[in-house]
């Protein structure tokens, strides 16, 4: 399976991740992120990428070891993210992590599987404390 992640919207649903975003500080919050992430797929073979919002402080194309891509100044991760849909020849061995009811449908569309943010995080979670 692989996975393709709305970072921005993940990170609004982990409240240490929050935090981070909040205190102004992006990098640190999607470092955390990818951290989390890197932890809750240990023993795992998805296939996973991360796409941000705005563009990359030091120009990383990974962090905490999984692929990261950013939207740039023109657009955005959502617009990113279909564009990564309907560029896989196999779309429907994808799913999209994101609560965006706008993104989920526009993914649907392209054929991909959807799921929210917070059962998303609770996969992880459960696979961190088991």
């Amino acid at each position: 399976m692989t996975l393709f992640i709305d970072g921005h919207n993940l990170i609004y649903v982990s409240a240490p991740v929050r935090k981070k975003m909040i205190a102004g500080d992006v990098h640190a919050a999607r470092t955390a992120l990818c951290r989390l992430i890197a932890a809750g797929r240990k023993g795992q073979q998805e296939e996973i990428r991360i796409f941000f919002d705005g563009t990359s402080r030091d120009g990383a194309s990974q962090m905490a070891g999984l692929p990261v891509a950013y939207a740039g100044s023109t657009s955005s991760a959502d617009d990113c993210i279909v564009s990564a849909l309907l560029a896989a020849p196999q779309p429907e061995h994808i799913t999209v992590v994101s609560s965006d009811r706008e993104l989920s449908a526009r993914s649907m569309g392209a054929g991909a599987k959807t799921i929210g943010c917070k059962a998303f995080l609770t996969r992880m979670m459960n696979r961190i404390t088991s």
